[in-house]
């Protein structure tokens, strides 16, 4: 185990041992167990139930009742916020009932509920409603999105006044609580784009949105776009977002054509090829930008061969290399900086995915393990199927409906082929017991732990000899700045250094605050005159 992690766990435990001490000091001053039992008397009670039948019974009809409840809440909260809607005459009737359940406090509910209709019934009623204000509101209140406002026809204009004005379309009005938003492109961009003329103008709240490579950056690092057109548009920002008509017609430079582009490079260089400008023009659509980043992109693959980035990030630091990199231009620099800050998020990213895939597979074999232990010792390698095939069908439904990213399908694939190893390999040992199955699970389980383990280590050994030769090559140079700023926006980064204490990382974060808080001050001092 990590020092970090021991250091946290012992804060952790120290911590719970104080609150037992006060809680068993608290007992022993209110002198009366049926007031404040302590600790002790509750394990040892606790322990006592653990072994009893009766304890998983009342258990079980807890959860149904907590979850029925749940679903009765749900549902009236549908109707509720349904019938608010669209009539009136409810809507201030259903809301104060509403407000009530928000306001007050649940332990307000439970006495009135045991006086009407006794405890059997607290959990299911207490648990409908506590959900029932959330539903009933998020029913009646929402927002309604229209694309490509601006590209309707003359023929639907005034339909589309009598929506943005009255919220009714036809015969059918937009509740009351439901504000629409709109969106759509400027007419330079678009020729099916009508310009709204003053009438429409004045019913609706105009928002012009600009572009910013910042916002676009942290979406970059997300979709895992190439480091070359990372790299390279952090030099030329202005090359970002263009759009410019010359006497050959309209050029343009877009945030999806250097996404696009970024799926295209990657395809190529698992394939052996390379792109050159005529390629990158069909994606940047602007030849001077295109044949710009086609000159940049050879230097950048020169650039990886040269630096030798994983040989620097495994702690072999050529001191010529470091010479050279000092010496180089500012593009140069940058350039490197990139393709450390490149190599480094791979690393760091793989080392997430194993921390997602791990937390999911545990809390599988943590449910799993009293089926095995019990009711299912005697068909193991069944039940465990089962579980795969249902997570499998979970999975398949998100997706359906749209509601998994692509990284949300890659980890849901992890997480079967787990299972299906899983599964496989207890058909080889050919185990028909369950205890015997899960001894197994958390031997393989434990594998895959210690392998992230190392995976982890090797990771944090990478920031540090990265810092290692950020500071032989570029000390005190704009160039660690970039770096940190570019680790202060990468997420797998910052996931990692949550758990991993890098002493160099902060203490250049301090001076890059102090030296922005400083730059602050001086421009204000500047424009007070």
């Amino acid at each position: 185990m990590k020092p970090d992690k021991i250091n946290k766990l012992i804060k952790r435990l120290a911590a719970v041992s104080l609150w037992l001490i006060i809680w068993q000091i608290a007992s022993v001053m209110t002198g009366l167990e049926l007031l404040l039992a302590s600790p002790v008397t509750v394990l040892r009670t606790l322990a006592g139930m653990l072994v009893t039948r009766q304890f998983y019974g009342i258990l079980y009809l807890s959860v149904m009742h907590i979850m029925s409840g749940m679903l009765a809440g749900c549902l009236i909260g549908i109707c509720a916020g349904i019938l608010s809607a669209r009539f009136d005459f409810l809507k201030e009737w259903l809301g104060i009932a509403v407000q009530l359940m928000k306001s007050l406090p649940v332990a307000a509910f439970i006495i009135l509920v045991l006086m009407w209709w006794g405890s059997k019934n607290v959990t299911f009623i207490i648990s409908a409603m506590v959900v029932i204000p959330m539903i009933t509101t998020g029913v009646k209140e929402g927002i309604l999105f229209l694309d490509e406002i601006n590209c309707i026809s003359e023929t639907l204009t005034p339909m589309m006044l009598q929506f943005l004005q009255g919220k009714t379309f036809g015969n059918q009005k937009v509740p009351e609580g439901w504000v629409i938003v709109t969106a759509g492109n400027p007419p330079e961009y678009n020729k099916s784009v009508r310009e709204f003329d003053l009438v429409t103008l004045d019913r609706i709240k105009k928002i012009d949105v600009d572009v910013n490579y910042d916002g676009w950056k942290e979406y970059a690092y997300q979709a895992d776009i190439h480091p070359a057109i990372l790299a390279y548009l952090e030099i030329r920002r202005d090359y970002f977002y263009r759009m410019e008509t010359t006497v050959d017609g309209r050029v343009f430079a877009t945030a999806r054509g250097w996404e696009d582009l970024s799926q295209l490079l990657k395809t190529y260089e698992k394939l052996g090829k390379k792109a050159d400008r005529e390629v990158v023009h069909q994606y940047i659509q602007h030849w001077k930008i295109a044949k710009d980043f086609a000159n940049y992109l050879e230097l950048f693959y020169k650039y990886r061969t040269d630096y030798q980035i994983d040989e620097v990030l495994n702690g072999r630091i050529d001191d010529i290399l470091v010479k050279k990199a000092a010496h180089a231009s500012f593009d140069e620099k940058l350039s490197v900086t990139g393709l450390l800050l490149s190599r480094l998020n791979k690393g760091f990213e793989m080392v997430r995915e194993e921390e997602d895939v791990l937390a999911a597979v545990f809390d599988i074999l943590k449910e799993s393990k009293e089926p095995l232990m019990e009711g299912q010792r005697e068909q193991p390698v069944v039940y465990l199927e089962d579980v795969k095939n249902r997570y499998q069908a979970e999975s398949a439904a998100r997706k359906k409906a749209g509601l998994l990213s692509r990284e949300d399908i890659h980890h849901d694939q992890q997480v079967l082929d787990t299972l299906e190893r899983y599964v496989m390999n207890l058909k080889k040992e050919n185990v028909q017991d369950g205890e015997a199955a899960f001894a197994f699970l958390r031997q393989w389980f434990n594998e895959s732990k210690e392998k992230y383990d190392e995976d982890f280590d090797q990771a944090a050994r990478q920031l540090e000899y990265a810092f290692d030769f950020m500071e032989s090559a570029f000390a005190g140079g704009q160039e660690l700045v970039v770096f940190i700023t570019e680790l202060n926006t990468s997420s797998p980064a910052v996931s990692l250094l949550q758990e991993y204490s890098c002493e160099r990382y902060y203490r250049y974060n301090k001076e890059l605050l102090f030296r922005e808080n400083t730059r602050d001050i001086l421009e204000r001092i500047r424009q007070l005159g």
